[in-house]
């Protein structure tokens, strides 16, 4: 796999992409930037297994390394364990953790909001939230 990046198309296709509401040049752009993002993404993927590949044939229990410049680690993510709910009251006392999850419904707050003038519930604050630009291709 070869992947050239030509710097400067890459910042010309960045500044032509604010005209994206104009002109059609600016989806281009856009759609330019978003397929050299694919590329890279994918070669990052590879990368990422050949050096798994090569660590585990080096050492079968690899699990990191540091250079000057990187860590690398080789670990798993997620649950190590789940609950079989079909046998979950089997469950030896002591083996789980019990969790109450208190969830805000948005719904019904802003309809608390609306029939109240507006005040916040005593107990509940509006967090700040800052708007973002995402971008995804239509297929």
């Amino acid at each position: 796999m070869i992947i050239t990046v030509d710097l400067d198309k890459v910042g010309k296709w960045v500044d032509e992409s604010k005209d994206l509401i104009l002109t059609p040049k600016a989806e281009t752009s856009l759609q330019n930037l978003l397929d050299l993002q694919e590329q890279i993404d994918s070669a990052i993927k590879q990368a990422k297994e050949n050096i798994k590949t090569e660590a585990l044939a080096y050492n079968e229990n690899f699990a990191g390394l540091k250079t000057d410049n990187f860590k690398v680690y080789y670990r798993a993510y997620g649950a190590r364990y789940t609950i079989e709910k079909s046998h979950a009251d089997a469950i030896p006392k002591g083996l789980t953790i019990s969790e109450i999850k208190v969830k805000i419904d948005i719904k019904a707050v802003d309809e608390y909001l609306e029939n109240n003038d507006g005040m916040m519930p005593l107990g509940i604050l509006e967090t700040e939230r800052i708007k973002q630009i995402s971008i995804k291709a239509v297929e």
